[in-house]
């Protein structure tokens, strides 16, 4: 995929191995059906190989082409099923890594505002603008570094990190705004060991 290969046999091999995966996690994240994923996926690289000179040489350029044309893929994907509700199944990554728990009656109380704070996120996150969806995808999901995820939208560093704080807000408020209401938080059991 460097310098000006033939797009033959060869070339999409050596791309459909070296980013198959990567790609299909990532669609994977944003679909959450391995099915529909493994199918768009596909499509991705039915796209290259059908387009091979829109795909760069540089192999990084070429994986930012196949991720762009993923999203679009996805973008697609979701406009089609929205009229049917948009079930998100990977939201745990989009969360604060889990807590330090002490004693078992925090870590109950911490589980259960935990499955709480979940379906907040799976009632909220379909009703974020599809801008906002993927870039907090892209960042926390896919695990994408700043810098790169920077490159890809062709914007600056600071302004990325202003989008990120941005989306993160809109998403907070949706959870606010969509939560249900739970029951009060119950005193800490006390456990005695035996």
């Amino acid at each position: 995929m460097t310098g000006t290969r033939p797009r033959d046999e060869a070339w999409f091999k050596t791309l459909y191995t070296h980013h198959y995966g990567e790609l299909w996690r990532m669609i994977n994240v944003r679909i959450g059906d391995l099915s529909i994923a493994e199918d768009l996926t596909d499509e991705t690289f039915l796209t290259a190989w059908s387009r091979p000179d829109k795909v760069p040489d540089d192999e990084e350029e070429a994986l930012r082409w196949l991720r762009g044309t993923a999203r679009n893929l996805v973008y697609h994907h979701w406009r089609s099923v929205s009229r049917h509700g948009l079930e998100l199944t990977d939201v745990d990554s989009l969360l604060l890594p889990d807590l330090a728990m002490t004693d078992v009656g925090d870590a109950v109380a911490d589980i259960v505002d935990r499955r709480r704070a979940i379906a907040d996120l799976r009632r909220a996150f379909p009703r974020l603008g599809y801008k906002d969806r993927e870039l907090l995808l892209s960042y926390y999901a896919d695990g994408l570094p700043a810098e790169q995820l920077a490159r890809d939208l062709g914007i600056e560093l600071d302004a990325l990190h202003q989008r990120l704080s941005r989306a993160r807000d809109r998403l907070r408020r949706l959870m606010r705004k969509h939560t249900l209401p739970h029951q009060p938080r119950q005193p800490d059991v006390q456990v005695r060991r035996l």
